[in-house]
């Protein structure tokens, strides 16, 4: 079997509930706080109390890289991914004091990757991806500028739960360019802790973690699909994790048949069919465990949209056993695994 080098495009960087870690690089008056900056998801977080945040160092995170056999990884925020949720100009009900202040997300985000920069310092085995607030663009496009030219994050991160508009609106169009321009991806992942549209039914984090994220997900792809982002920035690269490759071929099909039958005011700015820009290159989509869809998947829209991200150490992560359970696979070509596990992501952050 060949012994190929490895890249892991989805590993979560566990942070501290109370964000005390984020917290000392947000500056005053956040900084000299206690306590958690953010709405909690109601939820425990802990995966009963298998993760435990103090445990996550980056020596932590070399050591599992070295027993899954893992050259590098882009670290990806967990905590953080709760700040789409706060909104711009305050909840009347629902969020503290604190989560209704117009400055915390802007602050949280510099902070936010302040901190993740520094653990990949002279590190050359961890990458990260950034955060900007999305509630206020002028202010996300300086932050992703600032991410990636100043402290060499290495792409966008999306979750889109929460925002006021879909993502597909004109009013996140200027981030977008700014990622085009900076040749950066945008990578959706959303949090599974809430959703669908923060649907509140669930009674077991089981039942949320299975329908939540994947739904959140499904409207996100469909919205950057129908709100024409693929041909008005034909060069942004998209990259989606948390929810497998399974589902990419229903929802492409899908979009294609509802996209065939629009009114001329639907969908404006898309003019040729949604698979054709999944299937065209700029779009790409994490597996995260032993998919025996995985083969139909390559087959549907091709092997150069698949990405490996492990969702290191989430409960249904297949650590330490992920990458051999792929190259073990034998209805997956070695051309492909090769593209799986590490060419398909070095194009996707620019890094070929």
């Amino acid at each position: 079997m060949a012994n190929f080098p490895v890249i892991d495009t989805d590993v979560h960087l566990i942070q501290k509930p109370d964000d005390s870690d984020v917290r000392p690089f947000m500056g005053s008056p956040y900084s000299d706080q206690t306590g958690s900056l953010l709405p909690t998801t109601g939820w425990d977080s802990s995966e009963y109390g298998r993760i435990k945040p103090s445990d996550w160092t980056v020596d932590h995170y070399h050591r599992a890289m070295d027993q899954e056999g893992i050259d590098l990884s882009v670290l990806f925020p967990t905590r953080a991914l709760l700040l789409s949720q706060v909104p711009r100009h305050g909840s009347p009900t629902g969020y503290s004091a604190r989560a209704r202040d117009e400055d915390l997300v802007a602050a949280y985000c510099r902070g936010y990757n302040d901190y993740a920069a520094s653990l990949c310092k002279d590190n050359s085995r961890l990458r990260a991806a950034a955060v900007v607030p999305f509630q206020n663009m002028p202010a996300a496009v300086a932050e992703a500028k600032r991410a990636v030219t100043e402290l060499g994050l290495t792409g966008i991160t999306l979750s889109s739960l929460g925002l006021a508009e879909h993502v597909g609106s004109p009013t996140y169009w200027p981030i977008y360019q700014e990622l085009e321009r900076l040749n950066v991806p945008l990578l959706v992942h959303n949090l599974s802790y809430q959703g669908p549209g923060q649907d509140l039914r669930a009674d077991t984090f089981l039942l949320q973690d299975t329908v939540g994220g994947s739904m959140e997900t499904f409207h996100a792809c469909a919205a950057l699909m129908y709100g024409g982002i693929p041909e008005k920035f034909p060069k942004l690269r998209i990259a989606v994790f948390g929810a497998g490759v399974g589902w990419v071929p229903f929802l492409m099909e899908r979009m294609d048949k509802d996209f065939e039958g629009k009114h001329d005011e639907e969908a404006t700015f898309l003019r040729n069919p949604p698979s054709q820009h999944i299937c065209g290159g700029n779009w790409y989509f994490a597996t995260a465990y032993d998919e025996q869809s995985l083969a139909y998947v390559l087959e549907t829209i091709g092997e150069n949209q698949i990405l490996f991200g492990s969702a290191y150490p989430e409960a249904d992560s297949l650590f330490p056993g992920a990458v051999a359970n792929l190259r073990q696979r034998n209805d997956i070509s070695e051309q492909a695994k090769r593209k799986i596990l590490a060419e398909n992501a070095k194009t996707l952050f620019g890094w070929s």
